[in-house]
């Protein structure tokens, strides 16, 4: 009696990561969404200005591409000259500070659930 032992691994690695880096793409494309869904704006240019993209193998950026965007993320900001302004009124009633962090929280805190829709489409033969 003989066994043939075929090794599929390398497969199972590169189809593993594979899942992987979709997943993240999903999330990355969620924390846009919702963080769209929650910018401050009075004339859309910095909601207009979120973007995600591909930075490599399983490294995703998710911005807005305005200057003053950290200024409205953060709720202020401290000048060159030590300045501190502090933003007292949103252009959005009910939208303010954390547009971007609050929804990273809520899609990382889902990762389990991203990471396992992508992991139970592998198939290896």
């Amino acid at each position: 009696m003989a066994f043939k032992i075929i090794d599929h691994s390398l497969s199972f690695i590169l189809a593993s990561t594979n899942a992987l880096d979709r997943a993240l793409n999903n999330m990355a494309i969620d924390v846009e969404r919702l963080s769209k869904a929650q910018v401050p704006f009075l004339h859309g240019q910095l909601k207009s200005s979120g973007y995600h993209r591909k930075d490599g193998k399983l490294k995703y950026i998710v911005g807005f591409d305005k200057e003053y965007a950290a200024y409205q993320e953060f709720g202020g900001a401290t000048d060159k000259k030590g300045v501190t302004r502090i933003v007292k009124k949103y252009s959005t009633a009910g939208k303010g500070k954390h547009y971007l962090a609050d929804p990273i929280q809520l899609v990382t805190s889902k990762a389990y659930n991203y990471f396992e829709q992508q992991i139970n489409k592998i198939k290896i033969m």
